[in-house]
């Protein structure tokens, strides 16, 4: 009776860790929403009209992402082998941003050109951070295995909240196609969304996030 009591005192907090798993459909909603948020208060750094072509840089998941800049061609020579083209990891999340801050940009008045076609302008977008994080607080009895008893005791939860948050950060540097001149740099737009699942007295679940719409929203779902 004493281990049991004192183990439903007990209580284990998760540090905040990223998640290491497939992207789920609610971290799409999290980086979705996040990404949005920071794209949202966008500003025009250059007088719209003219055309742009966007690049994008930011940190890979396992591996580097080794792309050509649009700003120096490359130069092929028997001598000098071609360097290697984009690599991307499948679930690179970049290209989603990618998409959102072209939006953004032809909502400016800016028209979008891809590479090779004339352009008066390179957005390069630098993300400083995209990502979901996850922690973990419990308070209860966690499940108990003894040799003393031919069976194990569950998991007696008094409070449990698990933590979910998605975070986007990135700048914008402006270069002049025609000059290659840094024609300005962009303070750092951000964003962020949470998710966040509680149980309470063993079994009465709620959820609570700041997404805008989200696949359960009601306080009895599970």
């Amino acid at each position: 009776m004493v281990v049991v009591s004192s183990s439903l005192l007990s209580s284990c907090v998760g540090p905040r860790e990223p998640t290491r798993t497939s992207r789920t459909a609610i971290e799409q909603l999290l980086l979705s929403q996040a990404i949005t948020r920071s794209v949202k208060h966008l500003s025009s750094p250059v007088p719209s009209g003219q055309p742009v072509v966007v690049e994008i840089a930011g940190f890979p998941h396992d591996r580097s992402l080794l792309q050509a800049s649009f700003a120096t061609p490359q130069i092929i020579s028997p001598i000098t082998p071609p360097e290697p083209q984009v690599v991307r990891h499948e679930a690179s999340d970049l290209p989603v941003m990618q998409g959102k801050i072209e939006a953004r940009l032809g909502e400016l008045g800016f028209p979008l050109r891809i590479r090779g076609e004339e352009t008066r302008y390179l957005f390069r977008v630098v993300v400083e951070a995209l990502g979901t994080e996850q922690g973990k607080f419990f308070f209860g009895m966690p499940p108990v295995q003894s040799v003393l008893i031919p069976f194990a005791l569950p998991q007696i939860t008094i409070f449990e909240e698990q933590r979910q948050q998605a975070y986007a950060r990135f700048t914008i540097d402006v270069y002049d196609v025609r000059t290659g001149e840094l024609v300005r740099s962009t303070a750092w737009y951000e964003g962020s969304a949470f998710y966040n699942q509680y149980t309470v007295l063993f079994f009465f679940s709620f959820r609570w996030s700041d997404l805008v719409a989200t696949p359960c929203t009601s306080y009895s779902c599970t």
